[in-house]
């Protein structure tokens, strides 16, 4: 016996600002795993929560510049790393 399921689509809703699903947390995550494997130094949410909606790069680089780490190649490497 085969089944026939036709879906039918009207429309496809992105997410990109976390209106309908908050994955900010996620983020943190993968950015806290790569910057402390990378320094050894510890973040915490406080640091990190104001980071909401920017990119990996534009993270790496503000916590890089607050610690005076001045390293173009390992932001970029940790970038796809997180990603």
């Amino acid at each position: 016996m085969t089944l026939h399921h036709s879906l039918s689509f009207s429309g496809v809703l992105f997410d990109f600002d976390g209106t309908l699903l908050n994955n900010e947390s996620v983020h943190r995550l993968a950015i806290r795993t790569v910057f402390e494997q990378f320094t050894g130094a510890s973040l915490d949410d406080v640091e990190l929560r104001p980071m909401a909606g920017l990119t990996y790069m534009e993270r790496l680089q503000r916590l890089f510049a607050r610690r005076n780490i001045v390293d173009d190649d390992a932001i970029a490497r940790l970038e796809q790393e997180a990603r």
